[in-house]
């Protein structure tokens, strides 16, 4: 009975991990890109940088609140100089005699003390210092934000790449296993027609070099599928070694916009243009900042405590004052003048870096503009391409097999053949990635 169980067992987990790879659900195209932007670990950094801009415009804003402190400090000291001080008790009003006088021991040191106080800071002016951090940290978040989104959509480009990098080298290991189909059939074909004495040994050896080639570029088809499946479980954060499963992607929709408006729409709406604008007023506000510091400063500060000589917290021995401080720095060693130039500085290096990087994404948008017009304008050249090697091939194989065609013919055909069905596939892809490139830089990959 035990025996029984075991072998059930045993046979239930041997189907399993058999049927396990036909039970996976295949995942699609949008259901990588939403694990992606969930599990991807350059995303999760990007959004601890959100965060720690978000904590920073939090510090700035508590620039602008009361500072309260609580300290104490207790002395103990001997020693030291000791001064009498005359104390005249009696005298002589007609003489100015002092008839009888007495004196005060008073040390210069006490002997022991204790001073304990709060004390309350509330900064009134800062020279407008307190106003460019809170309006600098705030575009900082800002800029952290569209850093966010950039990444997100960077990440779900890149998914889209791999995930059809993946069907591709799928599809091209698909023609290499039917090329080392053919080309062992054309090797057997070729030694029946030897052993008949209707070809040369040269024909079999021909046949032997093209099905050694075949099998080179399957094992390469093989070795690039490997990679681009770890390439793609790298994005969604999976273990590489994972198995990959994925549906056909669908027939992309074609943008009924012409190049300048897909140029136009980069320009509003590309995540990092619209951070590298923040980073250009970012730059403006650390001017204000470095111009803060040719002004004066004026703080409110309240002061409650004890003085005593033990320590205990006697109503008669505290003490309070309030006072305004107000402090301005004349001069600086140019320290001032040489943060505030170097401010300037860094606000027209923004300002060129903002050109620069608009020339650059007006070139990619025309770079992707015009591979997704030449992918769909060639593949329907690469489908009439197929189809027309199909039907060579079909035709030099029967001539080859009636002594009507050499073998070069039919090899020809062959490699024809698989070069066609090798640029159909890239093709199709080809058109979704490009696709998917341009709607990346017009902002329309999902954040």
């Amino acid at each position: 009975m035990r025996a029984n169980l075991l072998t059930w067992f045993l046979t239930a987990v041997i189907l399993g991990i058999i049927c396990l790879p036909v039970l996976a659900v295949p995942l699609t195209i949008t259901q990588s890109v939403e694990i992606a932007l969930q599990e991807n670990e350059e995303i999760k950094a990007v959004e601890e940088k959100q965060r720690q801009a978000k904590y920073g415009v939090m510090e700035s804003v508590g620039n602008f609140l009361p500072s309260v402190s609580l300290s104490t400090a207790y002395s103990r000291a001997e020693g030291g100089r000791e001064f009498n001080f005359p104390i005249a008790t009696r005298a002589d009003l007609t003489t100015g005699e002092i008839l009888y006088e007495s004196s005060v021991r008073m040390s210069f040191m006490e002997e022991e003390s204790h001073d304990t106080k709060l004390e309350v800071v509330q900064p009134i002016f800062q020279g407008g210092a307190l106003w460019s951090q809170l309006g600098l940290a705030r575009t900082q978040r800002r800029a952290a934000g569209f850093e966010l989104q950039a990444k997100r959509s960077e990440i779900a480009l890149r998914v889209k790449e791999a995930y059809c990098g993946v069907l591709e080298a799928e599809n091209l290991l698909e023609a290499m296993d039917e090329a080392v189909d053919l080309s062992r059939e054309h090797l057997r074909v070729a030694q029946s027609l030897y052993e008949a004495g209707m070809v040369g040994r040269a024909e079999t050896l021909r046949g032997d070099v093209l099905l050694s080639s075949t099998l080179q570029d399957s094992l390469r088809a093989v070795n690039g599928l490997i990679m681009a499946r770890r390439a793609f479980n790298s994005l969604l954060n999976h273990d590489q070694d994972r198995e990959v499963f994925l549906t056909e992607v669908e027939e992309t929709r074609p943008l009924d916009l012409t190049l300048d408006e897909c140029v136009q729409v980069a320009f509003e709406s590309n995540p990092a243009l619209r951070g590298f604008q923040t980073q250009l007023t970012m730059a403006e506000k650390s001017v204000s900042l470095a111009r803060s510091s040719f002004l004066p400063k004026v703080n409110l500060v309240l002061d409650y405590g004890w003085y005593e000589d033990k320590y205990r917290f006697d109503p008669d021995d505290d003490y309070w004052m309030l006072m305004g401080l107000a402090s301005w720095e004349i001069f600086s060693g140019t320290r001032n003048l040489a943060r505030y130039k170097q401010s300037k500085a860094g606000y027209r290096q923004a300002e060129h870096e903002l050109r620069a990087f608009r020339d650059g994404i007006k070139l990619q948008v025309s770079q992707a503009f015009l591979d997704l017009q030449e992918a769909t304008s060639r593949l329907d050249m690469a489908m009439r391409a197929l189809a027309s090697a199909e039907e060579n091939y079909r035709v030099n194989e029967a001539s080859y097999r009636e002594g009507m065609a050499t073998q070069v013919d039919k090899i020809d055909a062959q490699m024809t053949l698989t070069e066609a069905r090798v640029n159909y596939a890239s093709t199709r892809y080809e058109i979704y990635k490009a696709q998917a490139r341009l709607e990346s830089l017009m902002g329309m990959m999902p954040f």
